[in-house]
């Protein structure tokens, strides 16, 4: 059966083109040039009123563990094993090029470990911990953190940026931020040497990452031109990238996870001064700890893997 209840191989009652069954689900969405569907199929089924043959259906359900679908922008589905015999095990073509929805299997199956760190944050911000705690903790683990290194880096966007709700720094300026500006020692410390630069290198990411310096150091080490477009270190790709690398290998202000929190001690109070001095070392820490019990909670460890950035 699939999602809306007809048999697998019965013929599909949406498949007669411009019938009536077909125009009230295809809705105003576009038709073909010739105003008909090329793919005229007789025998099939539907996933949510989308027609498809057998052999799609039970390959999509066997190779991408899909379990139902969703009408996207064109109400049609090629025979993908005659039409596109190379693409079969390519879950990006089902998504873009048959214009084809498809639910992302972690979505449709959340990882319980991720969901519960996900409920420990503010309910207010868990649509945006949803996208960011799998990223942060799938970067710390390919980076070889300990259970611990990688509640703190939860810590710090929790703290940095409501896990990303809020991803770029709020901009007054306030005193502080004034000292962003050159001349100053602050100015000079975070590599800002032009007029601007305080508010053009202000702070982006899940750690809100600051400064000229910083910017052309992650500019480099991604691959990308952070210095020419300093909103590129919104993208939660490489927002995570450089939350994690940047906390473990002490790029922020020279201290790093393992100075902290290590075989001999967990100082997640101490910590703070990887990303911020000690501001607000204590909430921070609180955080921290209560991420390590969700993360404990379902015996989470890191997989290292030898491509690391």
């Amino acid at each position: 059966m699939d999602p809306i209840g007809a048999e697998v191989g019965t013929s599909d009652p949406y498949v007669s083109n411009l019938s009536p069954d077909y125009l009230d689900i295809k809705g105003n969405k576009p038709l073909f040039i010739d105003g008909t569907d090329p793919f005229g199929y007789v025998e099939g089924v539907t996933l949510d009123g989308m027609p498809m043959n057998q052999s799609q259906y039970n390959h999509m359900l066997g190779k991408l563990d899909v379990t139902r679908m969703i009408l996207a922008d064109v109400f049609r589905v090629p025979d993908i094993a005659t039409d596109y015999p190379d693409q079969w095990d390519n879950p990006d073509f089902y998504k873009g090029s048959i214009w084809l929805a498809l639910p992302d299997p972690q979505r449709a199956k959340p990882d319980p470990c991720v969901e519960a760190v996900v409920n420990a944050t503010f309910r207010s911000i868990r649509d945006a911990a949803r996208e960011s705690v799998p990223l942060l903790l799938g970067n710390a683990s390919t980076s070889g953190l300990t259970r611990a290194q990688a509640a703190y880096v939860l810590a710090s966007a929790m703290g940095e940026s409501r896990m990303g709700n809020q991803m770029t720094e709020g901009w007054g300026p306030t005193a502080q931020q004034k000292k962003y500006e050159p001349p100053s020692a602050k100015a000079t410390q975070l590599g800002n040497t032009q007029k601007g630069d305080g508010y053009l290198f202000r702070g982006r990411g899940y750690v809100q990452i600051t400064g000229r310096g910083n910017y052309h150091y992650w500019g480099n080490r991604l691959g990308i031109d952070l210095e020419e477009n300093p909103d590129l270190a919104l993208d939660p790709e490489n927002a995570a990238q450089i939350a994690v690398y940047g906390m473990k290998d002490g790029t922020f202000t020279g201290q790093r996870l393992s100075d902290y929190i290590n075989d001999r001690e967990t100082d997640f109070v101490g910590a703070r001064a990887i990303v911020n001095g000690s501001d607000r070392a204590d909430t921070f820490a609180g955080y921290a700890d209560t991420f390590l019990r969700a993360l404990n909670g379902f015996d989470w460890r890191s997989v290292p893997s030898a491509n690391v950035h």
